[in-house]
């Protein structure tokens, strides 16, 4: 194989592998603010082959029609296209952020029976 296509081939598996769509979850903790810390239930592999789990997700949205959640639920995530950070309501927004389908930008879609 020539060596563009190895470079372009591992450039297309970094960038995929730091661009977070969906993924599941299990909730940590409840917060009095109506969100959710999350743990990512994927493991994730570092460029020796080692895994390791992702750091908590803190202070995720929930949806109106996901309902009550418990610490144990195993929920879906998806994760936003732009930052959330300066979401208010309905009103358009600068995302403020450079940032694009970053495990910080988690919201709980969906809930596991």
């Amino acid at each position: 194989m020539a060596n563009d296509t190895q470079f372009f081939n591992h450039l297309k598996k970094e960038v995929g592998l730091h661009l977070f769509v969906a993924a599941p979850a299990r909730v940590i903790t409840m917060n009095a603010n109506g969100t959710a810390d999350i743990k990512i239930l994927f493991k994730t592999k570092d460029k020796d082959g080692e895994l390791s789990d992702h750091p908590p997700v803190v202070e995720v949205p929930i949806l109106k029609h996901i309902g009550e959640l418990i610490t144990g639920d195993v929920v879906w995530v998806n994760f936003a296209d732009r930052a959330l950070d300066h979401m208010t309501g309905a009103h358009t927004f600068d995302p403020g952020f450079t940032r694009v389908h970053s495990i910080n930008d988690a919201v709980i879609v969906g809930v596991f029976k």
